[in-house]
């Protein structure tokens, strides 16, 4: 409840209320006096006859009475009536105070220091469970109602708040609701401080968020079995890897002597052409096996790269090794331009061939016969060497570009679905190469071509 103001508990500013009830007396008393004096001196002059200075006497002593008396009406009057129009703004304040907490699910408290109880808004009790039904709730309720687990953690945020240790005081903790279960509440508020820094009271908000915690917890949750099947599918990639690995090297082998016929001759050279699909065959799928084992290495974290100083002259002539025979049977041409930059990047070496080659195999299978690749550095504004691998193939929309980028996918597209692949090779140069602190980019345009520039720092700028 507000307590009703007294006559002198009025908005204005004292000085100015003084020097108004001044005037509003002087007013009252002198025409009160003024028109006294006139109503005698027409008495005078028609009963008497004659004016006389002791007829002003009376007329002064009574309008001053009476002006005091008309003055002190006027400013109750005027008074009452900034007192109604202050309790009726208080009370608009206090009813839309009341309509907004009864529209929000959080509860205003005040607790004033040393006293055993702790005013909470109505409407508390649906955010504390029940325990707050009437205004004031006992001082020590948080040893009832709040979570055994949570008290010290709210104990201590409140008393490191009093100390000054924080600005304001923060805690989100569970409470005990009537049905014996328990919701989780935000609680936060603020201390007055005297002029000596000491706490006297402290006000605030508890919300309810129940509903966050849940899908807090259910993310978290979310979260550690996405984790779970990651590093299970990680395991089962390289158990797998390791099983498939044992009889491809096998069969690579034995259909390698097959072909070259190093025990005698097979007889029909129909076997030797078998024997050859046979070895192209298991050596693609060592190559798919090898690019899904690294990039579940890479995502899981197990893969570990050396850093040590790469010629990459050295590195990309191997890797061009890798791939002419490719390019020869598809009549493409290989430029190449290394010259114009440092000739040495810091990094893992075999990482670095590794990006190479999916870039210029990748370039390479999407480039139609007669087309070329050039593989070609720079150095950027920063002294990075930027390596890049440029062809003329089939090139993409730059929408296209994030899912090419994307582990198992390929552009959905007539002229991409024809070229076989399971779309590991950017992913997998991607990642390799922001393992190395560099940076992969990709510039493409349908039926122009497609140019990836690798970013990687220099063995001189990494060791300084």
């Amino acid at each position: 409840m507000i307590p009703a103001p007294s006559l002198n508990d009025a908005p204005d500013a004292p000085p100015r209320r003084r020097w108004r009830d001044a005037a509003i007396y002087a007013a009252c008393v002198a025409g009160t006096i003024i028109v006294l004096w006139g109503f005698f001196l027409v008495q005078a002059i028609v009963f008497i006859g004659r004016f006389e200075p002791v007829f002003l006497l009376l007329p002064a002593f009574v309008g001053t009475i009476l002006g005091s008396l008309m003055a002190r009406v006027l400013i109750l009057q005027r008074r009452l009536r900034q007192t109604n129009e202050t309790l009726q703004e208080r009370h608009e304040r206090d009813e839309r105070f009341r309509l907004a907490m009864q529209a929000s699910e959080f509860a205003v408290w005040d607790w004033k220091l040393g006293e055993d109880t702790i005013f909470c808004s109505h409407g508390g009790d649906d955010v504390l469970g029940g325990t707050s039904a009437a205004e004031y709730i006992p001082g020590d309720w948080w040893q009832h109602w709040i979570h055994p687990d949570d008290q010290a953690r709210f104990y201590r945020t409140m008393n490191a708040h009093i100390r000054g240790e924080t600005e304001r005081y923060e805690c989100e903790y569970r409470v005990r609701h009537e049905d014996g279960g328990y919701r989780w509440v935000c609680d936060r508020a603020v201390a007055s401080r005297d002029d000596s820094g000491r706490v006297h009271r402290i006000a605030g908000v508890i919300i309810e968020i129940s509903d966050r915690k849940a899908t807090e917890q259910a993310l978290l949750a979310a979260k550690e079995e996405a984790e779970t099947a990651n590093r299970t599918k990680s395991a089962f990639l390289a158990n797998m890897s390791h099983e498939l690995r044992t009889p491809l090297n096998a069969i690579i082998g034995f259909s390698e002597i097959m072909q070259s016929e190093t025990f005698g001759p097979i007889g029909n050279p129909k076997y030797a052409e078998y024997a050859g699909d046979i070895r192209s065959s298991g050596q693609h799928l060592l190559e798919v096996i090898n690019d899904i084992l690294d990039l579940s290495r890479v995502e899981s974290g197990i893969l570990e790269l050396s850093k040590e100083t790469v010629d990459l002259a050295m590195v990309a002539g191997q890797a061009l090794r890798m791939v002419e025979e490719a390019a020869q049977r598809r009549n493409i041409r290989l430029d190449v331009s290394l010259d114009a930059v440092p000739s040495h990047v810091v990094g893992d070496p075999r990482a670095i061939r590794q990006i190479l080659l999916n870039l210029l195999s990748n370039s390479i299978k999407f480039t139609p016969e007669g087309g070329s690749v050039r593989l070609g550095a720079k150095l950027d504004e920063t002294g990075r060497v930027c390596i890049s691998v440029t062809d003329t193939g089939i090139g993409m929309r730059p929408e296209d570009i994030p899912v090419a980028l994307a582990p198992f996918r390929q552009i959905d597209s007539s002229l991409a679905r024809a070229y076989e692949g399971t779309g590991l090779g950017l992913p997998l140069a991607k990642a390799l190469t922001e393992m190395h602190g560099g940076e992969l980019s990709v510039t493409s345009e349908p039926g122009r071509g497609t140019e990836i520039v690798i970013a990687l720092p220099q063995a001189e700028r990494a060791a300084a």
